[in-house]
């Protein structure tokens, strides 16, 4: 029996070939990126919830038109108490400027989902106001 040693070489010349570029596509491929986290749906409904009290409810208009985030700060303590341990801040700031974090008061280590809802003015002034609720569990 004669061996043709021609058509082994060439196989695994084949072979070879093929490894090297399945090597090289998966070394040249862009690798998964850390996943940004996304919201729980919890967190978004408490959103949700609380931001449109705050739109609808006068008084809280007029706390946040004034800058007085005292009331919406014991609202959004006590429904937050009510479904679970969860960190919070309200920040209110001028819509008419540029917007800005909180300089303090956020955690570096927690994931932290904000969300935001613009306060019209009253129908005496313009001076609409930007109220962002943000979340960490």
């Amino acid at each position: 029996m004669v061996l043709n040693k021609k058509g082994y070489i060439r196989t695994l010349e084949a072979i070879l070939a093929i490894l090297i570029i399945f090597v090289f596509i998966f070394s040249v491929l862009p690798q998964e990126k850390e996943s940004v986290p996304i919201q729980p749906a919890e967190i978004r409904l408490l959103h949700q919830s609380m931001l449109r009290e705050i739109q609808n409810k006068q008084a809280f208009r007029d706390d946040v038109l004034n800058s007085d985030d005292s009331r919406i700060i014991v609202y959004v303590g006590d429904t937050l108490s009510l479904v679970g341990s969860y960190g919070y801040l309200v920040y209110i700031q001028d819509a008419n400027g540029a917007v800005s974090q909180p300089g303090t008061g956020l955690p570096a280590d927690k994931n932290i989902y904000a969300d935001s809802a613009v306060i019209g003015s009253n129908l005496n002034t313009y001076n609409p106001k930007l109220v962002t609720l943000y979340i960490w569990e």
